[in-house]
This record gives C-alpha cells, structure tokens and sequence, in this order.
C-alpha cells in the first residue's frame, strides 16, 4: 500500500525506486484518488515526480457517473486526466461511447475522442472521427463528419450539438436530413 498526494496505490507486489521516486506495482492494482476515482489494472507504473500513471491489462477506471475501459491508460495526476491511443469503452447512465484514441478531463468531466468515435444508446447511434462528450449531461459537440442514425431518420453534419438524453440537438455546417 502506497499514499501519494491524496492517491492510494494497493497491488500483490510492487517494487519501489526510492532515489527515483518511482513504483512498479503488479497484480490487481488499485488506484483510489479521493472519494470518487478508482482504477484497477494489472500493471501500472507510477512516477512519483511527474505523478503520471501508466496502467495496463484490464483497466477500468470508474467514478461515480460513469465506467472507462481500456487496455492502456495514462493517468496525469498533476493535470487531472487521462488519455488512451488503443480503444476504450465508456459506459454513462445514457449512452456507451467507443473511440480508438481520447482523453479524459476529470475537471470537467469530458471526454474529448478521437479517430472511430461511437456513441449508442436504444435510439440512436452516433458515428464521428472527433467529438466531446459529457459524462454529466450526455451532451455531444460534433466536429467533423458525423452521422445520428435513428429509426426514423439520419442527420449528418460536419459541426453541430447533440443533447442525446433530451434529443435535442443544433447542427450549423452542411448539415442534411434523410427521412
């Protein structure tokens, strides 16, 4: 078990660079940063200076609104976010986004994902290659080409916002309906 800055670090085995300010930790390793992020992994390795996280194997980073998957997870501490380049499930109360590459503003809770971003839920599906999602309002701000494919309908746009709870949703740059 290890404190640092108002994170917990719990694992099986760890080995500490004492000199380097640096932890190697294996086996279901948990990271508590105060009372609403957990993350657990199989490995990560932590610099104590930099306070950046690296975490791999079966990670799923949760806080009170929402669920992260992922394979590989960067967690800068100092700056409050996270990144990932490989895949990751994000699953809220709303919607279930997927994205090859994205970072998480723990701040502000958004995810800006890029590069085969989806995001679904039972009416809708979403598909763009940039857009910002947030966690606390399920809100979507569009960038790029993107695609709503509802039952009734389709809507793309190459700029736009997407209230996918209320459904609403404001759409300015070659924006077109198919019914």
């Amino acid at each position: 078990k290890i404190h640092h800055d108002g994170a917990i670090l719990t694992c099986k085995r760890a080995i500490l660079y004492k000199k380097r300010n640096f932890v190697l930790a294996f086996g279901d390793v948990l990271i508590k940063q105060g009372d609403t992020i957990t993350q657990t992994s199989d490995y990560v390795n932590y610099n104590g200076n930099t306070k950046i996280a690296l975490s791999r194997g079966n990670v799923v980073l949760k806080d009170p609104k929402m669920t992260m998957r992922t394979d590989t997870l960067n967690f800068d501490r100092q700056n409050q976010r996270l990144f990932y380049k490989h895949y990751a499930t994000i699953k809220d109360a709303t919607n279930t986004l997927k994205s090859k590459v994205g970072t998480y503003f723990l701040e502000n809770k958004k995810f800006t994902a890029t590069t085969k971003v989806t995001v679904t839920n039972p009416d809708h599906l979403l598909e763009s290659n940039h857009l910002d999602y947030y966690t606390d309002t399920s809100h979507a701000y569009l960038y790029g080409a993107s695609t709503i494919k509802g039952k009734d309908n389709t809507v793309y746009t190459e700029r736009g916002f997407y209230d996918t709870k209320a459904e609403i949703s404001h759409f300015v740059k070659n924006s077109k309906i198919f019914f």
